[in-house]
């Protein structure tokens, strides 16, 4: 379990909750598309992750489907993620069903992990190729899981999401009047300067106190 070292459960909540920012700014528009829409960015630095996880260097340019379609290598992620998480003699290569079980295992061990269970994906979504932007956000969920985990010491996922700032939009009548002070300062300022070169009318003339004046 990703959370078994947190004794206080609202740090857990908290966690699960910036977890759930993280996603929907990341997937926004994939889950707009109902996940057709595949970020090949994404799917790289997931894909990296993976490889970096298990040791297995990738060789040149691989897609995410057909580097996990057989599901060997997430099930291979989970037990290095957490160790003894499905038995090796149960992980197969070679047939559909076996890909399939694959597959199932790792969405059991996931799920018993911590993986909150909307963020798992269907097996045909990696099977048959029908959603993979579910497969890259549940590893990359995986991935943020496994960098909070105390036990775990493998490599982390290089992109990690910063908030963004938000821009404060100013009222136009805020604006507005912004404007009206700059234009009184520049105003006051020419005021100033015109009554400094005018030194021989300096004593007939009530102006405005230069700032410069309470200076000294």
């Amino acid at each position: 379990m990703a959370f078994a070292c947190y004794e206080n459960g609202v740090q857990v909540s908290e966690i699960l909750q910036r977890i759930d920012e993280a996603v929907e700014q990341e997937f926004s528009e994939e889950e707009v598309t109902d996940f057709q829409h595949r970020d090949k960015n994404k799917e790289a630095n997931v894909m990296e992750w993976v490889a970096k996880a298990i040791s297995e260097p990738m060789q040149g340019a691989v897609q995410i489907d057909l580097f996990l379609r057989d599901g060997v290598k997430i099930c291979q992620l989970m037990n290095k993620i957490k160790e003894g998480s499905i038995k090796h003699h149960c992980i197969m290569a070679g047939t559909t069903e076996a890909r399939k079980n694959n597959i199932q295992l790792f969405l059991e061990a996931a799920l018993a992990y911590g993986l909150p269970s909307k963020y798992l994906f269907e097996v045909d979504d990696l099977l048959c190729l029908k959603r993979i932007s579910r497969v890259t956000r549940c590893l990359y969920v995986l991935a943020v899981l496994a960098s909070k985990d105390f036990a775990y010491h493998g490599p982390k996922l290089e992109t990690v999401y910063q908030p963004k700032e938000r821009k404060i939009s100013m009222p136009e009548c805020d604006r507005a009047n912004m404007a009206n002070v700059n234009i009184s300062n520049i105003f006051w300022n020419l005021m100033e300067d015109a009554e400094r070169r005018s030194s021989n009318h300096v004593a007939s003339r009530r102006r405005r106190p230069s700032l410069v004046e309470f200076k000294e």
